[in-house]
């Protein structure tokens, strides 16, 4: 039934006008002319161009590719290719998360994760000292430099 809500939400006509979260923007256009930035998303490619007209609204040519899991999808959670793999595939170094079950695997392989913090993560804790958290966007810039 959730993943059912979650593509409701997805085809209705809110999605698409979706603004992105506090300074987004503005950090990934300043990120983006120092590194090479990636969108890891767990959704799944049948959803692909929604996710891609929005991200070049708001992000045009910020994103060297948007690499979609499919981990969630209309028939629900798929064990297909994890965030992790595609870390080490794209040889990412830093990632930046707000879902709790992606953390630990990823800094486990030995990657520095930023958790944005969220209603939904705020009660997880994470041992590992390549995990750190933010409570807003415009602290990601300064971390990245330390």
């Amino acid at each position: 039934e959730a993943f059912k809500r979650i593509y409701e939400f997805y085809e209705s006509d809110i999605f698409p006008r979706l603004q992105p979260i506090e300074f987004a923007v503005d950090v990934v256009t300043e990120l983006a002319a120092q590194h090479t930035l990636y969108i890891l998303t767990s959704r799944s490619a049948d959803i692909k161009e929604l996710t891609t007209n929005w991200v070049n609204t708001y992000f045009p040519l910020q994103f060297k590719e948007i690499l979609f899991t499919g981990q969630i999808s209309r028939e629900g959670f798929n064990h297909s290719v994890t965030k992790q793999e595609l870390c080490k595939k794209y040889d990412i170094e830093l990632h930046v998360e707000d879902a709790p079950l992606h953390v630990t695997p990823i800094a486990e392989m030995g990657n520095k994760v930023v958790v944005l913090e969220k209603p939904w993560n705020r009660d997880y804790t994470f041992e590992s000292p390549l995990v750190s958290r933010i409570q807003s966007l415009s602290e990601l810039p300064q971390l990245i430099t330390k």
